[in-house]
């Protein structure tokens, strides 16, 4: 097992509570609230964020790209890098040779299929050599592929239709997890045992303070507004 500081610098700390995302890592995300989540993410990087999206004009129209003055409540847009493709071909290789680069804070590709489970293992050891943060959204889940980890984000309405918070409540699915130890207990350093095992999270975002909050899931009678900073 990892020391506790190699274990730290090695992964990306959304919010206690949560399990980390794993760096150098394929963590796909899918769901109609991915791009929020990948935000979030990057914002908890240092460096370029790399984000590849297919062009609109082959295949199926997936994405215009994120809004990025509305990336402004999740992570300064300065940092923000965007590639567009042309072909799948093209936004395989991009993809590739980003996730192989060093320097880099995250990357985020965008996809319209999954990958063949060749091109994702070819997508693993690039992740492994760079060592960034290294996101996959996808529109439609793979059935098998090399990632480490796979979160489905959706949008959820309030409870009774209305919510106490300014924020969007999301619930984050963790479909696959191959790490290890995936949440630090306390602030003593101490590790909870591994587990794989499916779960979710309910999740707000705090637009003053860029801070993520769990929350009880809705019907549980429990669910309240998050704690301040």
């Amino acid at each position: 097992m990892l020391p506790v500081t190699q274990i730290a610098s090695s992964q990306i700390i959304l919010t206690q509570g949560l399990p980390p995302l794993p760096k150098g890592r394929i963590v796909e995300v899918g769901g109609q609230a991915m791009t929020a989540f990948a935000a979030l993410a990057a914002a908890k990087t240092k460096g370029p964020i790399v984000w590849i999206l297919p062009k609109e004009g082959y295949g199926e129209p997936f994405s215009t790209g994120p809004y990025a003055p509305g990336l402004k409540a999740f992570l300064n847009p300065d940092r923000l890098v965007f590639v567009w493709t042309v072909s799948a071909q093209e936004t395989l290789w991009a993809i590739e040779e980003a996730l192989r680069a060093t320097g880099i804070g995250v990357v985020i590709g965008e996809l319209y299929g999954p990958p063949s489970l060749t091109q994702s293992r070819r997508f693993q050891l690039a992740a492994e050599q760079g060592g960034s943060l290294s996101l996959l959204l996808f529109k439609h889940p793979p059935r098998t592929s090399a990632a480490t980890m796979r979160w489905i984000c959706k949008s959820m309405p309030p409870p009774n239709g209305k919510a106490s918070w300014d924020s969007t409540l999301w619930r984050w699915s963790l479909k696959k997890n191959k790490t290890g130890t995936i949440i630090k207990k306390g602030e003593g350093g101490g590790l909870l045992s591994p587990s794989s095992h499916k779960k979710d999270w309910w999740v707000v975002h705090n637009a003053k303070t860029g801070s993520l909050h769990l929350v009880a899931a809705p019907g549980s009678g429990l669910l309240e507004a998050p704690p301040g900073p």
